[in-house]
């Protein structure tokens, strides 16, 4: 029942893989089936070999959907400076806002934000080669 609940937050956040909810949903749901797997190999459970290589995966899976929300806490507090300095943004700050963007998911803000950097530094090489790709990315769905 464990593996099917993960199942069904999986689907949700491939539904919607910028939001952040079906991500602490799908964080949630890792760390139930954790928990079973960890009680099945202290409990000698048959086959509880087979369980820690199940344990491995949720874990390596657990561990990049906590990063992807740690990318999302980031991007709130990173877009929080940007609206603060308002036109006056830092470079520097402006490109991690836009790579976050990129990060989470919101392409199209991402690619705002970097053509904003390019822009303003049109020697900055790293902001250019960030929006080649993402047009590449958009063009490429289309």
């Amino acid at each position: 029942e464990a593996e099917n609940a993960l199942l069904m937050a999986r689907r949700e956040t491939d539904r919607d893989p910028v939001a952040r909810r079906p991500l602490e949903s799908l964080s949630a749901q890792y760390s139930q089936v954790m928990s079973i797997l960890q009680a099945r190999i202290a409990a000698n459970v048959d086959n509880f070999v087979n369980d820690y290589l199940r344990l491995d995966t949720c874990v390596r899976q657990h561990v990049r959907v906590r990063e992807k929300l740690t990318r999302h806490d980031w991007l709130v507090f990173v877009e929080s400076g940007v609206k603060s300095s308002g036109p006056d943004t830092p470079l520097a700050l402006l490109q991690l806002y836009g790579r976050l963007l990129s990060d989470v998911g919101r392409t199209e803000d991402a690619i705002g934000t970097l053509e904003r950097v390019v822009k303003l530094d049109p020697d900055n090489a790293e902001a250019e080669e960030a929006l080649v790709k993402l047009r590449k990315t958009v063009s490429s769905r289309s």
